[in-house]
């Protein structure tokens, strides 16, 4: 069940030079100091945020469903809070304690031999609750850290506030999933 909704920040990235030909190519044309500026944001994962949202609540309500001896992991996450995102490193599990980022969209060139003026590529941004759109703004703006790369915001919607795993609303939705689902295993999430 999601106590939480991560939020959003989509920008826009932008090159542009004078355009040229690829028989006097230039060091770095658009679409290279573009490209250069998209792989640090991919290569370079936002910090974990994990014990600061659902996460640890999520663990310790997995034990009472998983086998031994996981579940002495996930019901001591106190004890073992230093050895778990060791396990939270897998692209799904990264996902639940950190901002996430995904390039999706480049436009570049469109003639085979002529270097484009201007280079564009779009990134989604999945913000942990833990953050709010201006410190991944501040975050996208150091790792790139190059002034030819001008940065648009297109859309943004902060974090939602974490709900009470403990609240009316959340214990009914668990008491009728468990009455159709017996053998479910209901743990709390951010989506």
């Amino acid at each position: 069940i999601s106590t939480s909704e991560k939020g959003a920040l989509n920008i826009e990235l932008s090159v542009k030079d004078a355009p040229g030909h690829s028989s006097f190519p230039k060091r770095e044309s658009p679409i290279v100091i573009l490209s250069k500026a998209l792989g640090k944001l991919e290569g370079d994962m936002f910090p974990s945020s994990f014990g600061k949202g659902p996460e640890i609540t999520m663990l310790e309500e997995l034990a009472y469903c998983a086998p031994l001896p996981l579940k002495t992991v996930l019901a001591n996450t106190w004890l073992f809070k230093p050895f778990i995102p060791l396990f939270m490193r897998q692209p799904i599990m990264s996902a639940i304690h950190r901002t996430t980022t995904a390039v999706t969209i480049v436009k570049g060139g469109n003639k085979l031999n002529v270097i484009p003026s201007t280079a564009v590529g779009s990134v989604n941004f999945r913000i942990h609750p833990a953050q709010t759109v201006q410190e991944v703004l501040e975050y996208v703006k150091n790792i790139i850290n190059d002034n030819r790369v001008k940065i648009k915001v297109l859309s943004e919607h902060q974090p939602h506030p974490i709900s009470p795993i403990d609240s009316f609303g959340y214990l009914n939705i668990k008491k009728s999933i468990k009455q159709i689902y017996k053998e479910a295993c209901v743990v709390p999430t951010c989506i």
